[in-house]
């Protein structure tokens, strides 16, 4: 077995305030007539006795990793690696959902049992980790495979073993034509378009330019050219960088060169961060400024530039005022479960995680992977989910939201500039 880093949400509930939100022998010398035995037999298949009855219990947990009383799901999060600034705190929104079911009853009378293997953001090590949540835990469905890289390589896996597989962490993750996968991101092609749209339209820059970070970003940026080109506009230079990175001097120095008008951003938030933190040195502020693509929408971003997040804008698929109901729901989770501070990131985990609860609770008791696909695939049409654009699975697609916000930054807060854009 693989040894690897996890965590274990317990199934035991804990003492909580409710929160609302499941035969034919031979006969032989002394034996009773054959009629007569053969009576006693059909009264016994007939009579709905002990052993009749605990037939459907059996039945009902015959499933992988069902039980009478249990759930198990397992997910690949990172929790050692260069990604835990975010992948930590939407691994603690998935056990504070876990928390949070469990202490009210459960799904449909069983408690989920989550367990949360680390694969230090590095694919090559998600494929083993996979394969041991399926084949040796016998996890009923996978929640969370962080990183669009690791989550495209879990993906053919789950995908050809008919796993359940919600919630793969990242927006250049690939769900087209998968039936075992469902996402509530969208993908960042998508985005791109609407950041080109907004970059040209509402901010009036004809020339963009863009980082991005190798291996996610490559779509959204041949998008963002595309739609520029449409528009009238160009993307002026592009700079990429690993995700490793740390000195992105030389990628400011690029940019600066080429005196655009906006500079979109592209990636995960510890890089971009240090970028910001550059372009203060060198003294780079496009006129527009800066536009980040959704990574980038949580307050611990705002604290690692710093004054640099000043006036600047931010893309999301979600509502990040903090007022809407999952939010609220959120909120007085982390009170009621102490579930430490509040975070976008934690709040994403959060929501995906009761998502997928709602989804369970829709199949009822007699629980199966099939069953769950057809509730997932019909129950989710147009459906509104009080956090993000709305979503709309079918059988033939599975795509995240593909409805979007921009903010701006504004004395550390991100204020809504439009209304939902959707595509």
């Amino acid at each position: 077995m693989h040894h690897a880093s996890q965590v274990r949400c317990s199934s035991i509930a804990v003492a909580s305030p409710r929160v609302d939100h499941p035969y034919f022998a031979t006969q032989g010398k002394g034996d009773r007539p054959m009629c007569w035995r053969f009576a006693l037999v059909l009264a016994a298949v007939l009579w709905p006795g002990p052993t009749s009855l605990a037939a459907p219990q059996s039945a009902l947990a015959s499933e992988t990793g069902i039980t009478a009383t249990t759930i198990k799901l397992g997910g690949i999060i990172d929790q050692t690696g260069r990604g835990t600034v975010v992948s930590v705190p939407i691994l603690g929104g998935y056990t504070l959902a876990v928390k949070e079911i469990n202490a009210t009853g459960g799904i449909n009378g069983r408690k989920v049992a989550y367990t949360a293997l680390s694969d230090n953001y590095d694919p090559s090590q998600t494929l083993p980790l996979t394969r041991q949540l399926v084949e040796s835990d016998g996890v009923f469905a996978v929640m969370g495979v962080f990183g669009s890289d690791d989550a495209n390589v879990a993906a053919p896996y789950l995908e050809s073993h008919r796993v359940p597989f919600f919630d793969p962490v990242g927006g250049g993750v690939s769900v087209n034509g998968k039936h075992w996968i469902w996402q509530t991101e969208p993908d960042y092609a998508r985005e791109g378009i609407v950041m080109a749209d907004f970059a040209v339209t509402k901010l009036h820059a004809m020339r963009v330019a863009m980082l991005y970070q190798v291996g996610i970003g490559e779509s959204q940026r041949d998008a963002i050219k595309r739609e520029l080109a449409r528009k009238g506009a160009s993307l002026v230079a592009v700079a990429s960088y690993q995700s490793t990175d740390s000195n992105l001097s030389a990628q400011v120095i690029q940019l600066r060169s080429a005196t655009p008008d906006l500079v979109i951003l592209n990636g995960t938030p510890t890089p971009t961060a240090a970028f910001m933190q550059y372009a203060h040195l060198l003294a780079f502020r496009p006129k527009r400024g800066f536009l980040a693509n959704y990574p980038m929408s949580d307050p611990l971003w705002l604290a690692l530039i710093g004054s640099n997040a000043e006036g600047n804008y931010v893309s999301s698929y979600a509502d990040l005022t903090g007022k809407n109901r999952v939010a609220k729901a959120y909120r007085h989770a982390l009170a009621a479960y102490h579930g430490g501070k509040y975070s976008n990131y934690g709040l994403y985990g959060y929501f995906n995680a009761t998502l997928l609860f709602k989804a369970l609770k829709l199949v009822g008791r007699n629980l199966t992977r099939t069953r769950l696909r057809t509730v997932l695939d019909t129950r989710f049409r147009n459906f509104s989910t009080g956090f993000t654009g709305k979503l709309d699975w079918t059988p033939s697609q599975h795509f995240g939201a593909r409805q979007f916000k921009v903010y701006r930054i504004h004395n550390g807060q991100f204020v809504p500039v439009t209304g939902w854009i959707k595509l």
